[in-house]
């Protein structure tokens, strides 16, 4: 930097400002800072008043929310939790847990049967299932259509596609 600019410089900052200036210079360091601050304190207050209301909701115990069922629940805080099946069941698309068999009624525990083969539920797998004396009467066309604690599968003859319960554990 030469000389001459250098005194220019020293002598606009050591010279008075006018008032007009100081205002101007003041007025647009506010809008400055401002614009800077994107809603300002309002926003802060908003998020903090939306975090105090997400905290006041204690959530249900996880065996609370999933009472028996299995797959993707939502718990009295509208938060989704997974909820899985005891080990050796599996989750059929009502939320309910089953006891698949694979050979015989001796996979299931005793009162409970598996049915034939050529008797898969609507999504062809075998579960446990009570010693059925009558057939249920809800019909159905997939385990979805029914409701938990059964599956949707063929009793009797004719086929008549219906909820039957399943076995617990």
């Amino acid at each position: 930097m030469d000389a001459a600019r250098f005194d220019t410089i020293i002598r606009s900052l050591t010279s008075p400002a006018s008032r007009r200036g100081v205002l101007a210079g003041l007025a647009s360091g506010l809008l400055a800072a401002l614009a800077l601050v994107p809603g300002g304190e309002e926003a802060e207050a908003r998020k903090k008043n939306k975090r105090k209301k997400q905290n006041r909701c204690a959530p249900d115990s996880l065996a609370a929310t999933c009472a028996g069922q299995c797959g993707t629940r939502t718990n009295n805080c509208g938060r989704s939790v997974t909820c899985a099946c005891p080990d050796g069941q599996t989750c059929l698309s009502n939320g309910s847990c089953a006891t698949p068999c694979f050979t015989s009624s001796r996979d299931c525990r005793t009162g409970c049967t598996c049915p034939e083969s050529n008797n898969l539920n609507t999504e062809g797998a075998r579960h446990c299932i009570p010693e059925l004396e009558v057939c249920p009467t809800q019909t159905c066309a997939r385990t979805a259509d029914c409701p938990p604690g059964s599956q949707c599968q063929a009793c009797a003859a004719p086929a008549n596609l219906v909820c039957v319960p399943l076995c617990g554990g």
